[in-house]
This record gives C-alpha cells, sequence and structure tokens, in this order.
C-alpha cells in the first residue's frame, strides 16, 4: 500500500508513524511525508492511504479532493491533537467525528501518557499488525490528543485507557 502522512512540517512529528509502517518487513507499505504546505489535490489522488498527522487545516481544494477520494474508497486517518484548529475540523462536515478539547495527557488527565487498551481486531486496519512479530498496537503511548464523539451512523474502532474515543471509522457513503 501506498501512504502519505501529511504533517504540519515539525522536527520529528512523525517519527513514530514512520517506525511503525516500516517496523517490520512482513507490513506492506511504502510511505511518503510531506508538510501540509506542500500538500497539492493531485498528490492526494497517487496514494491508497492518506494520513493527515495533526494538521491544524487544509486548504479548500484539498479537503474537497480528500471527499472526493474517500468516495471512491481511499483510505484516510485524520490524528488531530495540539495543532488541530478545532473550529476549521468540526466544519469539515465529512468528519466522523465532532472534536470537543485539546488534551495534554499530563497536565488534563494527570497521566504521564495514554495508551490504547480497546481495539477491534477484527478490523482490517489492524490486521497487519496482528501478524507482526516486532510491534504492538497497545505499545504506542499518547502524551496528547483531541478528545471527540462519534457522530451518528460512525463506529470507535480504538479507546484509549480512559474510555475515550481514539479512532473513529466513518459510515460507508
Amino acid at each position: 500500500l501506498k501512504i502519505l502522512v501529511v504533517d504540519s512540517g515539525k522536527p520529528r512529528q512523525s517519527l513514530y508513524l514512520q517506525q511503525v509502517y516500516s517496523s517490520a518487513l512482513e507490513l506492506p507499505f511504502e510511505m511518503k511525508r510531506i508538510p501540509v504546505e506542500q500538500l497539492t489535490p493531485e498528490e492526494l489522488g497517487n496514494h491508497n492511504v492518506i494520513i493527515l498527522n495533526d494538521v491544524p487545516r487544509l486548504s479548500d481544494r484539498a479537503r474537497d479532493r480528500l471527499n472526493e477520494l474517500r468516495k471512491t474508497g481511499q483510505g484516510q486517518l485524520v490524528l488531530l491533537s495540539g495543532s488541530a484548529d478545532i473550529g476549521w475540523w468540526n466544519a469539515f462536515t465529512a468528519l466522523p467525528v465532532k472534536v470537543t478539547q485539546k488534551i495534554i495527557v499530563n497536565k488534563d488527565r494527570g497521566k504521564f501518557s495514554f495508551a490504547l487498551t480497546t481495539y477491534d481486531r477484527n478490523h482490517a486496519i489492524f490486521k497487519s499488525f496482528e501478524k507482526s512479530s516486532t510491534m504492538t498496537i497497545g505499545t504506542a503511548q499518547f502524551f496528547s490528543y483531541v478528545e471527540t464523539e462519534a457522530k451518528k451512523g460512525a463506529s470507535v474502532l480504538a479507546k484509549f485507557e480512559n474510555g475515550s474515543p481514539a479512532l473513529i471509522e466513518s459510515a460507508g457513503d
């Protein structure tokens, strides 16, 4: 699978994503990373999966192209945290969540980090990792995130240890 990771260009921002998708030879991923400022609508169409890693917002053209590509079956994962413009993301009606607040785990939850403790092991997004001998989902640490609520028809695929949704899938179009 060809994966495009789009981030806000901070040093090492997507390091852990790069490690996850290259952690074992049996994981069939080819990954490219670019900062959101360099993202073009044309680039979005060159990949099977798009991961938006805590970008503040997208250009209108990129947002519209993502909507078109999602309807054709392109995989899309949106990870929101401290850089996210909550108002902009809540106005993005295709997003299967309502964003409620930014969370810094240490400050707001009194713990060093959160882990994913519950996830749908039968969902296709997790299948490749279940077969990996070098990586497990539960080892990922989250120091900050954006708290969300699933919209009607959306499915929660993974939860943080406090029960908050961590990964939400949109309903099929």
